[in-house]
């Protein structure tokens, strides 16, 4: 037992290391910066123009002053997250922490990440019955993807916030608030990288990696416990004496036969046996 011991003890300070350095470098790379002066406009990739952000804090605001309802513009030269699950979860983060539509989380997110040419767009369970994954997709589609890929971003962003702001004003003002959805958990996300739908987050990659250390060890300690055990069991053969029974020749069976040796003869009778 002390020898299992001491094989599976090295297996699992490996994985506890790496599980521990995982974790740390996740939290690492989904950190939310923190909340901007102006809650609707965060250019950390510096591709908006003054004009811009002035235009989206009005719009927004006044959206946000009629119906609580927000609008914010995320850029970054590499959104965190590494593929569209993770993206989304990310900005998902950004609107928690920055309490983007109050409330009754009636928000809407646009990131843009400029250095690998992809943008999401994610709204708040508030709006998520307008803003569904169609609606957000004909949105990116129509306002901002010819300008995102002529590297116009100021442009795209522009006309994709005043769209949205747009939109979500029509649709508050015909909804009262009772028939807001409340507590729903779902959230309306697209991205432009369709391929990336499918793809698995960096938790997932994670998870995929723990749970295979895990089997490997459960493997070796039952391999190990098995040899164990193996050299422990001693094989025991036991010599079978079978019952002693009695044999009798065919000679002792069979009866003396007596031949007369004729007629005529007058001699005594002789015994012949088979040899």
């Amino acid at each position: 037992m002390q020898g299992v011991k001491g094989r599976v003890l090295p297996f699992l300070a490996v994985f506890l290391t790496i599980f521990l350095m995982s974790s740390s470098g996740a939290r690492a790379a989904e950190a939310v910066p923190q909340k901007p002066p102006e809650l609707y406009v965060y250019d950390e990739a510096q591709v908006l123009s003054e004009g811009t952000k002035a235009g989206v804090i009005q719009k927004s605001g006044e959206l946000q002053q009629k119906y609580g309802a927000q609008v914010v513009v995320y850029t970054a030269h590499s959104l965190p997250g590494e593929s569209f699950d993770g993206r989304v979860a990310y900005l998902r983060s950004v609107m928690e922490a920055w309490d983007i539509g109050g409330g009754e989380d009636r928000g809407l997110i646009l990131g843009l990440s400029v250095f690998d040419g992809d943008y999401e767009a994610v709204a708040g369970s508030g709006l998520s019955e307008e803003f569904t994954s169609e609606a957000l997709k004909a949105l990116l589609d129509e306002h901002l993807e010819p300008d995102f890929q002529a590297g116009s971003y100021d442009a795209g962003a522009q006309k994709f916030v005043e769209a949205a702001v747009q939109k979500a004003d029509a649709f508050l003002a015909a909804s009262p608030v009772e028939s807001q959805p409340e507590g729903e958990g779902t959230q309306a996300a697209v991205s432009l990288a369709k391929k990336d739908e499918s793809g698995m987050g960096p938790l997932l990659w994670v998870l995929l990696v723990l749970g295979a250390i895990v089997l490997v060890c459960v493997a070796v300690f039952f391999i190990s416990g098995a040899s164990s055990r193996k050299r422990a069991v001693h094989r025991h053969n036991p010599v079978i004496t079978p019952s002693r029974t009695t044999v009798t020749r065919l000679q002792e069976t069979r009866p003396a036969v007596q031949i007369k040796a004729g007629d005529r003869s007058t001699g005594v009778y002789r015994d012949r046996r088979p040899r």
